[in-house]
Parts: C-alpha cells; sequence; structure tokens
C-alpha cells in the first residue's frame, strides 16, 4: 500500500474536515464499532467521533505502524483539547468525553496484500478516508464482499474525483490535470487503481450487493492563506506529470513556477474535487 508521512496527514486534516459531507455522517445509523481502513495518524476518528457520538470501539488499521504510533499521541492531544478523560494501556485508548466515548485498538495490517485478515464484527461501520482511489476494481469489490457478509455500513471520504481547478488559471492546467489522472491509474499497491472513476465505481459495487448508497461532493477549496498545502498539491502534480510523461517537462515546468509564484504570494485559490460515499445494507 502506497505510503503517506505523517506531516502530510497532518497538512490536509483542516482541509478535509472543512470539505466532507457532515449529511451523510447522518445516514450512518451505527452499531457502535467502527473499523477505519488506512487509518495513519486518526483523522478519520477526529472528525467521526464527536459526530456519531454514544459508546464507540474503533480499531484503526493502516500498514505503517510509525504512523499508528503517532496515531495514539495524537489521539491523547486531540482530546485533551476536548477536556475528554483518557485512560490508556498496552491496547487501547479509551478517551471519554461528554457527547461520545471512543474505545480504540491498532492493528498493523497491509489490506492490499491481506484483505482477509481483517476482522469485521456483525453490522459494524466500515470507514476510510481518501482510500478508495488508491484500489484497484477488483480490490474494490472484495471490499465490497466482506462489508456484505459482515453487514456492515460503510462510509469513505475524501475520494478524489479527477477535478481540479486554479485560480488564476493557465492554458497548460488542463493538460497537467489529465497527466496527473492517468498517474492517479497507476498501480498504489492494490492493483491498477481507479484514480478518479473510483467514487463512480463504489456506488454500483455496492448497491449490486444490497445497499442502499448515497454519495455527496466534498471538495477541498484552499484560500489565498493556504500557501502551505496549495504548494505540496502543485509540486506533487508537477512530479505525477512528469513521471507520466517527461516531454511535457518544456511546457509545465514554466506552468509550476508562475502557479507557484502566485502561491508563494498568497494569491491562487484552487478546488480539487472529492465525492464521499456512504451505503447501508438495505435487508
Amino acid at each position: 500500500m502506497q505510503a503517506f508521512s505523517a506531516a502530510w496527514l497532518a497538512l490536509r486534516e483542516p482541509a478535509d474536515a472543512r470539505a466532507r459531507s457532515a449529511a451523510l455522517v447522518e445516514v450512518i445509523r451505527g452499531s457502535g464499532a467502527i473499523v477505519d481502513l488506512g487509518a495513519g495518524t486518526g483523522a478519520n476518528l477526529r472528525y467521526l467521533a464527536p459526530r456519531l457520538g454514544g459508546n464507540q470501539e474503533w480499531l484503526l488499521v493502516d500498514s505503517d505502524g510509525g504512523l499508528l504510533s503517532g496515531a495514539r499521541a495524537q489521539l491523547r492531544e486531540w482530546a485533551a483539547t476536548l477536556d475528554a478523560r483518557v485512560e490508556t494501556d498496552t491496547n487501547r485508548i479509551l478517551i471519554t468525553a461528554a457527547s461520545f466515548s471512543a474505545a480504540v485498538r491498532t492493528q498493523e495490517l497491509d489490506i492490499a496484500r491481506n484483505l482477509a485478515a481483517l476482522p469485521l464484527s456483525r453490522g459494524c461501520l466500515v470507514t476510510a478516508s481518501a482510500l478508495l482511489d488508491l484500489v484497484s476494481p477488483h480490490w474494490l469489490e472484495a471490499l465490497a464482499d466482506a462489508c456484505r457478509a459482515a453487514n456492515a455500513e460503510v462510509l469513505f471520504a475524501l475520494t478524489y474525483d479527477g477535478r481540479m481547478t486554479l485560480e488564476p488559471a493557465e492554458p497548460d492546467d488542463e493538460i497537467a490535470r489529465a497527466l496527473f489522472n492517468r498517474h492517479q491509474r497507476k498501480d498504489k499497491g492494490f492493483g491498477p487503481a481507479l484514480g478518479p472513476e473510483a467514487a463512480a465505481a463504489a456506488k454500483p459495487a455496492f448497491a449490486k450487493r444490497g445497499y442502499v448508497v448515497e454519495t455527496a461532493a466534498s471538495d477541498w477549496r484552499l484560500g489565498h492563506d493556504e500557501q502551505r498545502l496549495q504548494g505540496e498539491l502543485i509540486d506533487g502534480w508537477l512530479d505525477a506529470a512528469l513521471e507520466i510523461d517527461p516531454d511535457s517537462r518544456h511546457a509545465l515546468e514554466p506552468w509550476h513556477a508562475r502557479h507557484r509564484r502566485r502561491i508563494d504570494a498568497g494569491q491562487c485559490r484552487m478546488s480539487v474535487g472529492h465525492a464521499d460515499v456512504a451505503g447501508r445494507p438495505s435487508r
């Protein structure tokens, strides 16, 4: 599975939280048992736990043990901002806040290679953030099978859908976007990735297994004051585009430089298209 740094996850977390569909969280009935795939440092829990409320049992699953170790520390810090009580032992963290409690365990597991080992309790919620665009069609179907076998609800947030805009625009924006989207379809550890097609593929994958599925836009809208995140994005788009088409360097390096100057001067706005997907078994 593709690795992400803790620094990148921290940088994107505020934009993620602003973008997510609060309405789709309301779709989830919730049994209290929640399995978070590709959990990283626990940002999905930090967003969902106060909104779901009640007594919750979380399993944070990631292939990167270092990120999971960081999650324990970050969750303790986050709980302090809520004036929540925190109890810890070797196996879990228990966070007790005014509107919810969350017993949190972690599991290091490469879900790309070993999805069958994922422990899903009957009627649990399976959730993930910024994951589905990395996975292959075959893996998505296998995940849908596993969720249906457990009669699990699902909530997948912030799936990139291929749209990106920059203001002011440049003539070569479309070239960069098309090359980046081709790069998104490369193997990210799960086989050839769905990339921008992932959200559109998730709906029928679960619907044909008897799920009622709802989707909502969850676009990043980055303002003039978000230069660090904008800079990371434009740098990443250039690197991905040049990996796909090295000959585009003559057009895209000047394109990148012009946008970078605007970003550094606080003169750029960006929008990055995402979709959230929620589903529950209809029977």
